[in-house]
């Protein structure tokens, strides 16, 4: 769907590019369901000759450009924090547990940082591993107090 209403943004120019579909869930070679090609129609975009491929390493490397594309539009995580942490303002000087650096639970930390107005060097960010390791290190930090909210 995306590669075709690419196309048709493309106009005339869109000879002069190579658009291509692939995901992580496809199976190989299927055609788009009628569902998508009725909506997609409706908007003046035909992929009725479209067929399904997995990403691969080799897809990737040979693009120019990757343009990824997801069906979700908020985020799905979430900072769980002891009671008195009522704003984000509030997790300054405080320690904040990933899973590891460079893991998607560190990117939505400096994300959220970010959004927050929150400098990086205000928080400790720790290593704690998976999200059942960072859920038991709370709880034996904090044995008395096992409630948790969510920013």
């Amino acid at each position: 769907m995306a590669a075709g209403a690419l196309r048709k943004e493309l106009g005339d120019e869109a000879a002069q590019v190579d658009t291509s579909s692939a995901g992580t869930a496809a199976w190989e070679d299927q055609p788009a369901t009628p569902e998508a090609v009725a909506v997609t129609a409706a908007d003046g975009v035909d992929i009725s000759a479209h067929r399904s491929r997995r990403v691969t390493p080799a897809v990737l490397r040979g693009a120019d450009l990757v343009l990824v594309a997801s069906v979700l539009n908020k985020g799905i995580q979430r900072i769980m924090a002891r009671p008195d942490v009522k704003s984000p303002a509030d997790l300054k000087g405080k320690k904040v547990g990933i899973s590891r650096f460079g893991s998607a639970s560190h990117t939505v930390l400096q994300l959220m940082l970010r959004r927050w107005n929150i400098n990086p060097s205000e928080i400790q960010v720790i290593q704690v591993g998976s999200s059942p390791a960072m859920l038991r290190r709370s709880r034996a930090e904090d044995r008395n107090d096992r409630r948790r909210s969510c920013l």
